[in-house]
């Protein structure tokens, strides 16, 4: 469990703007196939996290998209 953690920590310290991320969906997504921050992210940025595809986006932008546009 603590290569998981390490791997998430990773992941948020590296990636601010993706501190929306929720833990679980990550904790779910580690795998063999997702073995690192970066590649996490990578996948995150690109749709690629099988069912938090459009979601993942969104978590990695860094603001609120409930929050109004100027």
């Amino acid at each position: 469990m603590d290569a998981y953690t390490d791997v998430i920590t990773t992941f948020y310290e590296k990636h601010p703007l993706c501190r929306d991320f929720p833990f679980p969906f990550l904790l779910q997504s580690l795998s063999s196939q997702y073995d690192s921050a970066d590649h996490l992210y990578e996948m995150a940025m690109n749709g690629g996290l099988k069912g938090y595809e459009l979601r993942s986006r969104e978590w990695c932008s860094g603001a609120n998209p409930q929050a109004p546009k100027p």
